[in-house]
């Protein structure tokens, strides 16, 4: 199908589907991360049609491929950025993502940057897709994250990509809206290189507003167990990110 250019990509995906929308909605539906799901519904209908039962994907992705064109020998090869926020990528899809990206190695060849995904369902397993393309190479260059309001619930995937030193550039990564806990939270923040020093280094900005992690209140520390978890958590990421 003949596709459409798109000015914040630096380079082509050949046979990406004519719907799949690379960075960015319409003005009218585009959102900040950290915004909650109250201010801001999730589009339910496509077209004025019903989406597909049990959260199936909108969008064909078990076929996407990244095949790029060989860049110039004397040109470096543009920053790449994929959005695909609020489009229903099921963890299924975002596993195509995943081989997709892992197979090229993106980061040899055009550097993909930032990668959108928030306000999907794709869940612990969609985040392991994530994590799983990092372990293969493949997002050395990615210094944005967004996985605002994905009911993710454990960070351990994540860690494991940050302690083996695959994702040396992520500096800013959004979990807003999710169902993380202080223990899901702590551990996250004892991720640590085999020489001890934190692995969370990279990370100037974390987002994690909207989550069950408790919230901070110094007049219930003394009696409320959740107020203080939450605020060891919370201490925890404070040393584990230096740059923070």
């Amino acid at each position: 199908p003949k596709q459409q250019k798109q000015s914040n990509l630096g380079v082509r995906c050949e046979s990406a589907p004519v719907n799949l929308n690379l960075f960015g909605q319409r003005p009218s539906l585009r959102r900040s991360p950290q915004q909650t799901r109250r201010a801001h519904p999730r589009r339910r209908t496509h077209g004025g049609a019903k989406l597909p039962e049990h959260g199936r994907s909108m969008l064909d992705l078990s076929s996407l491929d990244f095949s790029l064109r060989e860049p110039e020998e004397d040109k470096e090869a543009e920053p790449m950025r994929i959005g695909l926020n609020e489009q229903d990528v099921t963890p299924l899809g975002v596993a195509s993502i995943a081989r997709a990206l892992a197979s090229v190695r993106l980061s040899d060849r055009a550097p993909l940057t930032e990668l959108q995904l928030a306000y999907n369902a794709l869940g612990d397993a969609g985040v392991g897709s994530i994590s799983w393309a990092a372990m293969q190479g493949a997002l050395t260059c990615l210094s944005r994250l967004v996985l605002t309001g994905n009911r993710v619930t454990r960070l351990n995937s994540l860690s494991t990509a940050f302690r083996s030193e695959m994702l040396p550039s992520l500096a800013v990564l959004y979990l807003s809206s999710n169902r993380l806990t202080a223990s899901s939270v702590s551990e996250f923040a004892s991720a640590t290189l085999p020489s001890g020093a934190t692995a969370l280094r990279p990370l100037s900005q974390l987002w994690l507003n909207h989550n069950s992690i408790g919230t901070v209140s110094m007049e219930q520390l003394s009696t409320d167990r959740l107020q203080r978890d939450g605020a060891a958590a919370l201490g925890a990421i404070v040393r584990a990110c230096p740059r923070l």
